[in-house]
């Protein structure tokens, strides 16, 4: 009888690993993604904002 009850918590701990794991893997794709669509964004923005007033010197 034991060892059902410790099997069944194992399963659940396991199953929650599993869940924070995936939901840790998750958030941090989608703020990767979020990230890189914000710097390229950005350079976009730079680019066609700053070059009509610096006429491309490079400078921001």
């Amino acid at each position: 009888m034991a060892w059902i009850s410790v099997t069944k918590d194992r399963e659940l701990f396991q199953n929650l690993l599993d869940f924070t794991g995936n939901t840790l893997f998750n958030l941090s794709v989608i703020s990767l993604v979020i990230g890189v669509l914000y710097l390229v964004v950005g350079e976009v923005i730079n680019t066609l904002y700053f070059k009509n007033r610096n006429k491309g010197n490079g400078q921001m």
